[in-house]
């Protein structure tokens, strides 16, 4: 969890907000508190500065989309200060640069760097460190290094970020307390990593494929999902973080939502809490129609349900805690060439020639 943060202004209007610790989302409440304060003395910048920071996970990158969003919304301009070059290229590759700058430790002659100077970061210091988080994927290959192709929405695919989207960004949380029962957030979130498609509902399952079979960064997974009707759907999804209590998974171009969805663990007052977290817009207008119709509710349940019989599994009342943030109403109409990658329309027109097929034989 975050060590407290500190904030000041730097110059008339500019604020910069110093963080330390482990980045992650339990810094929510601080660092909202800390806008508040820029907001309320007229700020029009505020920076972070990272340059503190020992570690990241992906509900630290996720609030790193809400500070975004509620910078945006007092009408303030987001940078972030004292990133490693490693840290700043797993930004980048998420989408973070089109949201705010990302400057380095010495960012000369920066339009936005503080007017006092900044003191260097820790040379050994790597909150992104390469056994915890993916970087330089690029698009997932077509075939595996056993040359075998690799499964239809899954072989080319580039990353779908918060930011490459179509829809309204949501952030939701699906949380269970294990109350009444001794177990640590490294063995309930080991627990939940790998026997993640078992909790599913059924008719839905995750496959790692390729050269990385393990939950390791950069692995790719094929999800096979049935919809409404149980119409079928193949669509793809990255590994871009793991550590002992969190595990984020990253979409693939076509997935019903470009984002982020984070499994992670973590003590609370001596009990351990499962946390679901997502960070993700629609991704096509079309997706975007189906979520306002049923999307919401059937995503809703099908978290519930992995929870659920998570909590059935170790033997605790199975109360889930939903909360639901609505960080940008708006459209990216940008986002509506998404729709030629639409992994729903692909598998069911995949699904119909294949019918057509075996009728001519």
């Amino acid at each position: 969890m975050p060590e407290p943060l500190t904030s000041r202004e730097i110059s008339p209007g500019r604020w910069l907000i110093a963080l330390s610790g482990t980045l992650d989302p339990f810094g929510e409440d601080a660092l909202a508190d800390a806008l508040g304060r820029a907001a309320a003395a007229k700020a029009s910048w505020v920076g972070l500065d990272l340059g503190e920071v020992t570690a990241m996970d992906g509900g630290g990158l996720s609030l790193l989309v809400r500070f975004s969003a509620w910078c945006r919304d007092q009408g303030l301009r987001p940078a972030l200060f004292r990133l490693t070059p490693r840290a700043r290229r797993v930004l980048s590759e998420q989408g973070l640069g089109a949201a705010m700058a990302l400057h380095l430790d010495d960012a000369p002659g920066a339009a936005e760097e503080p007017t006092e100077g900044a003191i260097p970061a820790p040379a050994d210091r790597e909150i992104c460190p390469p056994s915890e988080w993916a970087c330089g994927l690029g698009r997932v290959p077509e075939v595996g290094p056993d040359g075998v192709p690799l499964p239809e929405n899954v072989a080319g695919r580039a990353a779908a970020t918060p930011m490459d989207g179509f829809g309204e960004l949501w952030h939701k949380v699906y949380q269970l307390r294990l109350g009444g029962i001794e177990t640590t957030p490294q063995e309930a979130a080991r627990y939940l990593h790998t026997h993640l498609s078992e909790l599913w509902p059924a008719g839905n399952r995750l496959r790692l494929v390729g050269a990385d079979r393990e939950l390791v960064p950069g692995a790719i997974g094929h999800i096979l999902l049935r919809l409404p009707g149980g119409a079928p759907l193949s669509t793809g999804v990255r590994v871009l973080h793991r550590c002992p209590t969190s595990l984020t998974l990253g979409t693939l171009a076509g997935h019903m939502e470009a984002g982020w969805i984070t499994f992670a663990a973590h003590d609370a007052a001596g009990t351990t809490v499962v946390r679901v977290e997502s960070t993700a817009r629609t991704g096509d207008p079309l997706y975007e129609l189906g979520f306002k119709l049923f999307g919401h509710g059937q995503q809703e349940g099908f978290w519930k349900h992995t929870l659920t019989a998570l909590a059935q599994h170790l033997g605790v009342a199975p109360r889930t805690q939903v909360v639901r943030n609505l960080l940008d109403s708006n459209r990216n109409w940008d986002g509506t060439r998404n729709l030629t990658a639409n992994a729903a329309l692909r598998t069911s027109a995949v699904s119909v020639l294949r019918l057509l097929r075996r009728k001519d034989r």
